[in-house]
């Protein structure tokens, strides 16, 4: 059992409040609301980020995935719960690939499948963003590019993406407590994940969970390639997992029809925001509590995820999936990528960057 974290810092109550080193040392322009809120929170939550004709246009390409799946000799399981991945080289090897990941109950030995192409992908990564023109022409367009411009990244670059099917039933697995940072690590920290729901995510699929204000804590372990050559272990922990008290996660923003509950509070309430900044804090509580009682995150949503805030997700305990795409975006400009992070670039490669495509 890793060393208990506790997680909930006192939030802030004035904008323009910065956080830890990082991110928000380089906005400079009086930030949006919703930026004020990934600076307090470590998240936020985008609406409407893509239009019903960008969701359908991934989930056709997602789906086509499921067709193109690798013959039996090539196909590799992945689990957040296993060290299976940390000795595949074939995991070690998809920075620059389109490389499918299947879930361990899918395959038997031989690597035969075990239920139908459909519902037998976990993931399929790392590479999609560049290599795949459907999810390079979303990674790349405008309205990514201006999130990271109001987040003050100055030389944004993709590092990786993937395509999450979580699947009812054999992709019910957990997805661990965890920082983004632990795996793709910057110095300072320097990372966002866009993570875009494809599907209607709710309690009983595996909607997200946050630690408001986490992100302040610091990198709590790193998973990096072993500096011990002879080992089996290709990738290794530098520390046993932490202990997170549950209390301190809260369910995704959820939206009740095409108005989130807490963009209705921030109608009433933001042009009392200089006169009564106690109101933020009400405003985040308001929302953390109003999860549970409304609504969905829905398809098209987009969630900024700071590299730091502790977030999971739960067994998809539903007869519906809940597909995703994520991708994660660090700044060149003011961060430099970690040498041992487990997934690098071949000699002389560099991750795409987002200004100049």
């Amino acid at each position: 059992m890793g060393e208990r974290v506790q997680l909930l810092l006192p939030r802030c109550a004035v904008i323009g409040v910065t956080c830890a080193p990082g991110i928000a040392a380089t906005v400079t322009h009086r930030p949006t609301w919703e930026m004020q809120l990934f600076l307090t929170d470590g998240y936020v939550v985008l609406d409407d980020f893509l239009t019903e004709m960008e969701v359908a246009e991934l989930r056709r390409a997602g789906d086509q995935l499921t067709k193109d799946i690798p013959e039996e000799s090539k196909r590799a399981v992945f689990s957040t719960t296993h060290s299976q991945q940390s000795k595949d080289k074939y995991f070690l090897d998809s920075a620059d690939k389109v490389s499918y990941f299947f879930e361990a109950s899918a395959l038997n030995e031989k690597g035969e499948l075990l239920v139908e192409p459909q519902v037998a992908l976990n993931k399929v990564g790392h590479a999609l963003h560049w290599l795949h023109p459907t999810f390079k022409k979303l990674t790349f367009s405008e309205k990514v590019k201006e999130a990271c411009f109001q987040l003050g990244f100055e030389d944004p670059s993709v590092t990786q993406s993937m395509y999450i099917y979580k699947n009812p039933g054999v992709g019910s697995e957990v997805v661990v407590p965890h920082q983004d940072a632990t795996f793709l690590h910057t110095e300072p920290v320097y990372l966002v994940g866009f993570w875009i729901a494809l599907e209607d995510a709710t309690l009983e699929n595996g909607c997200l969970w946050f630690a408001p204000g986490s992100h302040r804590s610091g990198v709590h372990r790193r998973f990096v390639r072993n500096p011990d050559h002879d080992s089996s272990e290709l990738l290794v922990f530098t520390a046993p997992p932490p202990c997170y008290p549950t209390s301190n996660f809260t369910p995704v923003p959820v939206k009740k029809g095409k108005e989130t509950i807490f963009h209705r509070l921030q109608n009433d309430c933001e042009s009392l925001m200089v006169k009564s900044p106690f109101l933020l804090t009400f405003s985040a509580y308001y929302r953390s509590t109003a999860v549970s009682l409304f609504g969905r995150a829905s398809r098209g949503t987009c969630i900024l995820i700071h590299g730091l805030v502790v977030h999971r997700s739960d067994l998809n305990k539903s007869s519906k999936s809940r597909h995703a795409y994520t991708f994660h975006v660090i700044d060149n400009k003011n961060a430099t990528y970690s040498p041992d992070n487990w997934l690098q670039l071949k000699p002389g490669e560099s991750f795409p960057s987002l200004y100049k495509n």
